[in-house]
């Protein structure tokens, strides 16, 4: 019997399991923009802006800027500037976070604590896969990227969690990317294995 491929399957096979082990925890390496790109200002004076397109399942987030409602509770997209820590509602400690950045497909409520955004998450930059609800560490600059799960495709709401806006300030930017994962280092494995196989029978039935 030829054995000859066999040594080179396994090195294949421990060289990726390897590679699998040091997996790594940026967006750009997990996932891949497969349709639209659009770049949204959600203004806190406003309760949301829709996206013109339609998006599925994985979409890249990137958000940055900063806000206000009265003058004087400045808020990126998760905390309060000023003392670096979530501002939650009393009532809704585990969900609810006032002024952050709220998403609801079209025609949803967006300002309803089930439509945080964090209900969505289940990427963030350097961190890595996530479980729902949660909250990508504080950002010095205001800055944020992670992917969220939204299921079937619609167009997307973006907007401030506050119910008055009369009284408010400052933006948030947005750009919403359509993603999809790469495929994970184990995946590779058992495709190379799978045509090694197909390869060492072919060459089995020769001999």
């Amino acid at each position: 019997m030829n054995t000859r491929f066999l040594p080179t399957a396994s090195a294949i096979v421990l060289a990726l399991a390897a590679g699998s082990a040091q997996a790594s925890v940026s967006i750009p390496d997990n996932f891949k923009v497969t349709g639209p790109v659009e770049s949204l200002t959600s203004y806190f004076t406003d309760s949301s802006t829709l996206t013109a397109n339609s998006f599925s399942n994985y979409v890249g987030i990137h958000v940055s800027g900063t806000g206000w409602a009265g003058g004087s509770e400045i808020n990126d997209a998760f905390y309060m500037v000023a003392t670096q820590t979530p501002f939650i509602w009393p009532f809704d400690q585990s969900k609810t976070a006032v002024y952050q950045l709220n998403m609801a497909k079209e025609g949803d409520v967006l300002l309803s604590g089930d439509n945080n955004i964090q209900n969505y998450m289940t990427f963030i930059d350097g961190v890595g896969h996530v479980p729902a609800w949660t909250r990508p560490a504080y950002s010095a600059t205001n800055t944020y990227d992670f992917v969220v799960n939204v299921g079937s495709a619609a167009k997307l709401q973006l907007g401030v969690y506050d119910g008055v806006f009369g009284d408010n300030g400052g933006q948030y930017d947005i750009t919403v990317s359509q993603l999809a994962p790469v495929p994970e280092p184990e995946e590779y494995v058992m495709m190379l294995l799978g045509f090694g196989m197909i390869g060492y029978q072919i060459k089995r039935k020769k001999s």
